[in-house]
């Protein structure tokens, strides 16, 4: 497996974890989204493709919620 594929899986982990935490992950999501979107922090990256890391971090909150919505977790 790719380093890509356990940054994704690693991601879903964590945005499960945070929903059985009682976190709300549309907030959670859209805050990270938000600070990518203004590069606040991440100005040093030239090469962050921040579309296609949004996108990333929709699917993997898609994921995470269905997840969670399989479990008596939720």
């Amino acid at each position: 497996m790719s380093r890509v594929h356990h940054l994704q899986q690693a991601l879903v982990a964590v945005l499960f974890t945070a929903r059985i935490q009682g976190l709300n992950l549309d907030f959670l999501c859209n805050q990270s989204m938000g600070i990518l979107a203004g590069k606040n922090v991440f100005d040093h990256s030239d090469d962050l493709m921040i579309d296609e890391t949004i996108t990333e971090i929709e699917h993997a909150k898609r994921i995470a919620a269905e997840l969670v919505s399989h479990t008596n977790l939720a």
